[in-house]
């Protein structure tokens, strides 16, 4: 009788193992499409992103040029280039005089 019954039922269940199987992978071929989706979005937003750095990079070295500090330092406050006889005082506590060139161009201490 058991027997009976498992014969019955084995062509309904090789039918459900088959449809189950088929379900399997066509949910992981959906998974993968989705899965292709998510990579091709994060490479469009790295790229984005790489070409943001990249024009924040030349922002910067745009303003950090020595002649742009030094125009915005001209303008805002009263910076002028050191004449010859001025002192300058360097960090160190040394102070070093300059003094119309000579011949030899030296600066002397």
């Amino acid at each position: 009788m058991i027997k009976n019954l498992v014969q019955e039922f084995k062509p309904f269940l090789s039918i459900f193992i088959m449809i189950a199987s088929l379900f399997t992978v066509v949910f992981f071929q959906m998974e993968e499409r989705r899965m292709n989706y998510e990579l091709l979005k994060l490479n469009k937003e790295l790229k984005l992103t790489l070409e943001k750095r990249r024009l924040e990079e030349i922002s910067l070295a745009k303003f950090s040029r020595p002649e742009r500090i030094e125009k915005e330092i001209r303008v805002r406050t009263a910076f002028s280039d050191p004449s010859l006889t001025q002192i300058i005082h360097m960090s160190g506590g040394q102070a070093f005089e300059r003094v119309a060139p000579k011949k030899s161009g030296v600066i002397v201490q």
